[in-house]
């Protein structure tokens, strides 16, 4: 009894949704090959689902995302979606052309 009690919250903990991380990036906005899809290009090479920035970033802009790293689905499929997500640009720091596409 003592042995499926322990198992039964096992399970019941495994299938809890992850934690939020609040997270911060910076790197170019660029169109996502999905329709209406926003993604970040970061300075690490990863590659982030920002459709849900706030204001909306233009295709080719660089700037900083703050937001929750969430494990949300999305259509996107162009990496780990950040929603709720803030945008702020930051002049003075360009993007390479093929973002802006």
């Amino acid at each position: 009894m003592k042995l499926r009690l322990i198992l039964t919250s096992v399970f019941v903990v495994a299938a809890l949704p992850a934690l939020a991380e609040e997270i911060s990036v910076s790197g170019c906005a660029a169109s996502g090959v999905e329709a209406s899809c926003m993604i970040l290009k970061a300075e690490d090479g990863k590659t982030y689902d920002i459709t849900a920035a706030q204001p909306a970033p233009e295709p080719g802009t660089y700037g900083k995302v703050t937001g929750t790293l969430s494990d949300k689905m999305s259509i996107c499929q162009q990496g780990p979606v950040i929603d709720p997500a803030q945008w702020q640009v930051e002049p003075g720091r360009a993007c390479p052309v093929e973002t802006s596409q």
